[in-house]
Order: structure tokens, then C-alpha cells, then sequence
């Protein structure tokens, strides 16, 4: 199971340098306000170098800071919804109530995260696709559903099927004039969509990817991805709205080019 931002600092925690010690405290200890800031912003509160805050970051196992922000609030938003399994009477919250919060802690630190200039670029290939192909299998099927339902409610040409088989042929027809989506949300890597992403990359095909896989070859080989770190901890509520709700911010953000 893949680490969350908690855990990352626990296992380098006897490697961090005194610089890196007092970044960590002051992100623990600003994480509402660390969220907004890039990472210029970051160095002038901390009286760091951008240099220390990037190395920093790749230590942890990020590509750049604006990743570990990714993973880190929604980690906080994790650490927010993790409650008791043995509940009283006394509670004053229902199980209700919690759902709710849940969801809502989780779609708040989706939104605060996604990177609008990528959902235009998307919306860019999309306009300039003369079809386009959803791509997923698994876990992601219900995903690749909802999206094609909400694709076909727009001048766009295209489909998406769940035979394995036939998205394999599918990615055989199309070209540089075309675009591929490939929804990878499975908890473990897909075979399949590796196998067709290099069919497409060969045919020059746009690909657009949406993924809760940090830095693997699919995010790093296509023209767009959009990544939501992955729910880590056994003991949260499984929430996946938060998948949904990008899907919903492409649909609006194209319905208003």
C-alpha cells in the first residue's frame, strides 16, 4: 500500500537535515495556509532556499513541490476522518454525520489541488480532437462510465466499451488526429493500459491521463495527467467522490469553451 505524507516523513526522519526539520514543523503547523502557497511563497515564510524545499521534496519521493502538496492535503484531510471503532451513545455526532464530512473534507482538498491550467489543456485536445476513446478496466470501469456519459452530452465524438479486447483494437484505429483518455485508478499497476498506451504513443496519439499514481510510467510518458493521491488508510471511510467531482469540473470547463 502506498505511503501517505505521515508516513513518508516517518521513514526519513532520522535523515532530515536541520533545515528539513524545521520545514516539516512549520508545514504541520501552517498545512491551511502551506496549501495556497507555491513554492517561492513557502521559501520567504520559511527563510529557506527553494533549492532546500525542492530537495526536500524528492527526498520524500515527490517529483516537484506542487506534488507533495497533492499527497500532504490530502493526508490532513485523511487524518481528519479517521474516528473510533467502537462508538457510545454519548457520540455526538452521527454515523451520518461523519459520511458527510468525509466527502466533504475530501472534495475540498480535490478542488484546492487541481491544477485548472491542465484541465484547459485538456479541454484544448479535446476541441482539437476529431474523436477520442475512453481507456480503463477494473476499478476504473466506473469511472470511464461516468465520464463517457458526461462526454456525450457535448459535441464530442467518441466511445468507451469495457471489453479489454476491444479498447486494445480501439487504440489500433486511432491517430494523431485523434486523443486518448486512460482512467488508471486501480490499486495496482494495469498491465492493459500499459500495453495500450504504447499502442497509442506509436500511432502519436494525444493522451490524457487521470490517475492516483504518483511519477510511474504512464504519468511520466503522456501529454496531460492529472493525479488525485490515493485514500491510504485502512481505517478512513472510502470516499470517491472525489474522483467524480473532476470529472464533473472537465465537463463544465469544456461546456464553457
Amino acid at each position: 500500500m502506498e505511503n501517505n505524507f505521515f508516513d513518508k516523513i516517518e521513514e526519513i526522519s532520522d535523515d532530515l537535515t536541520k533545515s528539513e526539520s524545521d520545514l516539516v514543523e512549520y508545514i504541520i503547523e501552517n498545512k491551511n495556509d502551506v496549501i495556497n502557497y507555491n513554492i517561492t511563497e513557502l521559501a520567504e515564510k520559511t527563510k529557506l532556499s527553494i533549492a532546500t524545499i525542492s530537495r526536500f521534496s524528492r527526498k520524500m519521493g515527490y517529483r516537484n513541490f506542487q506534488r507533495l502538496k497533492t499527497d500532504m492535503n490530502l493526508s490532513f484531510a485523511e487524518e481528519s476522518m479517521i474516528f473510533s471503532t467502537t462508538r457510545t451513545n454519548s457520540e455526538s455526532k452521527s454515523l451520518l454525520d461523519k459520511i458527510i464530512n468525509s466527502n466533504i473534507n475530501y472534495l475540498d482538498s480535490t478542488i484546492r489541488t487541481l491544477d485548472c491550467e491542465k484541465i484547459d489543456k485538456i479541454c484544448t485536445i479535446l476541441n482539437n480532437s476529431y474523436r477520442y476513446n475512453i481507456f480503463g478496466s477494473d476499478l476504473s470501469s466506473i469511472y470511464c462510465n461516468y465520464l463517457s456519459q458526461n462526454l456525450s452530452n457535448t459535441k464530442l465524438i467518441g466511445n468507451y466499451t469495457p471489453s479489454i479486447n476491444q479498447q486494445i483494437l480501439d487504440s489500433k484505429k486511432l491517430t494523431s488526429n485523434d486523443c486518448a483518455i486512460i482512467i488508471d485508478y486501480d490499486k495496482e499497476e494495469n498491465k492493459d493500459m500499459t500495453h495500450i498506451f504504447k499502442i497509442l504513443k506509436i500511432n502519436r496519439v494525444p493522451v490524457i491521463l487521470f490517475t492516483n499514481k504518483s511519477f510511474n510510467y504512464l504519468e511520466r510518458n503522456s501529454d496531460v495527467s492529472i493525479y488525485t493521491a490515493p485514500i491510504t488508510k485502512k481505517d478512513t471511510l472510502p470516499v470517491q467522490s472525489n474522483y467524480f467531482v473532476i470529472f464533473d469540473y472537465l465537463f463544465l470547463s469544456y461546456n464553457d469553451i
